[in-house]
């Protein structure tokens, strides 16, 4: 329930746009700007002052082209592992269906470290069907991002040229992560209670949230007779039950998982 004002400046600084607005009782406001039929291009600047706050946001404009021909990258996993290849195809194709043929193709893998960091450039050319095959092996170590839990980021910007100087890109982004498969202990009430049988969950899943099997290890707080084992299937979940003893008001415990050839502590 504040007042709050919006302005908005085009690529030459010129004030294009200026209304106060009123926030809800959430802090939401909202309102709609229209561009002009002749106007700079650019980048334009969005400026929001409430009080004593000030946010800002830029915006590009710039006129549309219809692109010649659409360019499609497959990759060979969801996810991936530090230092594992990185296999994928490119398609280009024209719009009425004839492919692109023998386009020159530049692949350009960055890593993100605050920004975008290019690491890697690949170029050749397509074959007469306009396709493209590439390989990248990915480095050992990269900047997880908390965002991400923890995972690190990878951009794959694809760039493909057809005879007539036509130049079409497309971006895929690759989650790279800490390791194989996550695994998760849950008290069904929301937290240990001691003295009664209590069933954990047990959850497997890999980093693109798909179900993960394997076998599990749970050493609650190594206490006698607090270790237990048990098999994950398909579904990812299990459920596990131990009674804490009484006047262990928390503990530590700790889970080993097994997946294929990976294991997870």
């Amino acid at each position: 329930d504040e007042d709050a004002l919006m302005e908005i400046r085009d690529a030459k600084g010129n004030k294009v746009f200026k209304e106060v607005l009123r926030t809800n009782a959430f802090g939401v406001l909202s309102t709609t700007f229209t561009l002009a039929t002749q106007v700079n291009m650019g980048t334009y600047n969005l400026e929001l002052v409430a009080g004593d706050n000030r946010a800002g946001k830029s915006f590009t404009v710039s006129r549309y082209t219809l692109p010649k021909f659409k360019v499609g990258v497959e990759l060979d996993r969801d996810f991936y592992l530090p230092a594992q290849q990185v296999k994928g195809t490119i398609r280009a194709d024209y719009f009425f269906g004839k492919p692109v043929e023998r386009g020159a193709v530049r692949v350009t893998f960055h890593d993100y470290q605050g920004q975008w960091v290019p690491s890697k450039v690949i170029e050749g050319e397509a074959n007469a069907e306009g396709i493209f095959s590439f390989e990248h092996t990915l480095p050992s170590v990269l900047v997880g991002q908390p965002v991400e839990g923890g995972n690190a980021l990878v951009l794959v910007e694809v760039e493909v040229t057809d005879g007539a100087a036509q130049t079409q890109t497309s971006n895929r982004q690759i989650t790279v992560a800490r390791q194989a498969f996550d695994v998760t202990l849950l008290p069904e009430s929301g937290a240990m209670v001691p003295g009664v049988e209590n069933r954990f969950f047990v959850a497997m899943s890999d980093p693109g949230g798909n179900p993960v099997a394997g076998r599990v290890s749970v050493n609650f707080g190594g206490l006698e007779g607090g270790l237990r084992e048990i098999d994950v299937g398909a579904t990812g979940l299990a459920t596990i039950s131990w009674t804490p003893p009484q006047g262990v008001p928390s503990m530590q415990a700790l889970i080993a998982a097994t997946a294929g050839d990976s294991t997870v502590e």
